[in-house]
């Protein structure tokens, strides 16, 4: 098959595109017409191969999809969003001399409360004991909202369902050093029990979990665009939620975005996984939001 432009000129498009002559009638006026001195115009039909098809088919696909820089425009924006509610907020609370909730409820209903990127989940009732084994300095009270938006280096939240949850810029990030990562949560988990630590990048689309018992990873795995982690037997949590798992120097098989939707869905149901072994920070009610403070500080 022809994979470029093909020129066809006169009866050349009956002899290669339609054996029956049907598209003659198009070309040439027959004899006895109002036009005796009509020529033949030269038509030129593209015609694309198999790759070329495929190719168009991906393209048109990825012009579907909002790409990277897309993707970090629309979370910026939103972020500003949040922010702008909140300095309202606080805005309301200095005029009054009373607490306003009535921006973190309105992010509860519209949903842009933020999910970090990387949280811990520790299974325990006391703050004091996850301030002690982070060895936090200057503490302080912190509301959830503020923990969420990122602000300290850490920040661990009041006891909720029996968890707490520990998020904040100073958690490492498998990502970057996949080895301060496990050393981080073996050091807690030797202090604290049981740890839960959850990565997931809405843009990059890498992501991690890992569950420590007792100081011993029993369950760990990361992707990067690669797998640098990969550790234990999977859960029925994670076979319930079709998490894909991908050997050592293995990649996703398929065009190039198949494999990114395919990793792509797999970072959106890190929280879904979360959410099972422990908690999702992004799902708090309301009323946690406006009464519930936690406790923000520095690493030593």
């Amino acid at each position: 098959m022809r994979s470029g432009p093909v020129l066809f000129d006169g009866n050349e498009v009956g002899d290669e595109r339609d054996p029956e002559g049907r598209d003659d009638i198009v070309d040439h006026i027959p004899a006895g017409s109002a036009r005796p001195d009509h020529k033949a115009v030269p038509r030129t039909v593209f015609q694309c191969g198999p790759d070329a098809e495929d190719a168009d088919r991906s393209n048109r696909r990825r012009q579907r999809k909002p790409n990277d820089s897309t993707l970090h425009k629309i979370h910026e924006t939103c972020t500003a969003i949040v922010l702008l509610v909140v300095g309202q907020s606080k805005a309301r609370t200095a005029a009054s001399g009373k607490a306003d909730s009535s921006g973190q409820g309105l992010l509860a209903l519209t949903g842009l409360l933020p999910r970090p990127d990387h949280w811990l989940a520790v299974k325990s009732r006391k703050p004091a004991a996850i301030q002690a084994a982070l060895r936090l300095h200057n503490p302080r009270p912190c509301s959830w909202l503020e923990g969420l938006l990122g602000e300290p280096r850490f920040f661990i939240a009041s006891p909720r369902q029996g968890w707490i949850v520990v998020i904040g810029s100073g958690l490492p990030d498998p990502a970057v050093d996949v080895d301060a990562c496990f050393r981080f949560v073996v050091d807690l988990g030797r202090k604290l029990g049981q740890v839960r630590f959850f990565s997931a990048s809405r843009i990059l689309h890498h992501y991690a979990w890992v569950r420590v018992e007792g100081g011993r990873v029993v369950l760990a795995y990361a992707w990067e665009g690669e797998t640098p982690w990969s550790q234990g037997l999977r859960t029925p949590a994670e076979k319930e939620l079709g998490l894909k798992y991908f050997d050592y120097a293995e990649s996703p098989d398929g065009a190039p975005w198949v494999r990114r939707e395919l990793v792509a869905a797999n970072a959106d149901k890190v929280p879904l996984l979360a959410a099972r072994w422990s908690l999702d920070p992004a799902l708090v009610d309301e009323g946690f939001l406006a009464q519930e403070q936690g406790i923000a500080g520095e690493p030593c």
